[in-house]
């Protein structure tokens, strides 16, 4: 779980560097996508810790 959570950050992290060099709605696009991403992840986490 650990390798795909790294894998996953940086991914995003890699995302991250394309939306913020782009124009502001792009930015703003990209930062909803950032936080979607990050909350499946982090979902994903508590299920994995949870045990279910």
């Amino acid at each position: 779980m650990v390798h795909m959570l790294s894998i996953g950050s940086a991914r995003l992290a890699r995302d991250a560097r394309i939306v913020f060099g782009g124009n502001f709605s792009r930015k703003l696009i990209g930062l909803a996508i950032l936080t979607s991403g990050y909350a499946l992840i982090a979902s994903h986490a508590l299920q994995h810790l949870s045990g279910h």
